[in-house]
């Protein structure tokens, strides 16, 4: 993943699939749990989540690798407890909020060059100074190494 950018109505990902899961299959598991995770925090979800999802997220780990992501779950399962309680008791008393959901679709682009990696890496650079955002905006992602990377035998 070489950035990512979230604004309050759209997405910037770039990033390179690997062998095993290309960009549909990843656009695909991001929609699936981006959508639960903001469903449950908004209070659409009212099951037992996160126990209730548990065996979904974690039916591929087995043994060492089950222990190594234990904690990463528990502690997003508590971000997202939190996440929940703080907007519950910020917008309790306005009108429910929509169930999020995603549109069907997105744009992709395959980068072409190193001038073209370069451009889309500078747009999501660019993306909070361009929607008047702050200029902390914490919703993004720049991995400046990103040369690093790039595999140059491709």
């Amino acid at each position: 993943m070489y950035a990512w950018f979230l604004g309050y109505d759209h997405f910037h990902l770039l990033l390179k699939p690997g062998e095993e899961f290309g960009l549909s299959k990843i656009m695909q598991f991001l929609k699936r749990h981006v959508t639960r995770d903001m469903n449950y925090v908004i209070g659409h979800n009212q099951l037992d989540y996160p126990k209730s999802e548990g065996a979904i997220r974690e039916s591929r780990l087995r043994g060492s690798e089950y222990e190594c992501f234990r904690q990463i779950i528990d502690e997003h399962d508590q971000k997202l407890k939190l996440l929940k309680f703080r907007f519950k008791t910020e917008y309790s008393n306005r009108n429910p909020y929509p169930k999020f959901k995603w549109h069907k679709s997105y744009h992709d682009h395959y980068i072409r060059d190193d001038n073209d990696f370069d451009s889309h890496w500078e747009y999501i650079k660019r993306n909070p100074e361009k929607h008047n955002l702050p200029e902390n905006w914490p919703y993004m992602f720049l991995n400046d190494k990103y040369e690093d990377l790039i595999d140059q035998s491709i």
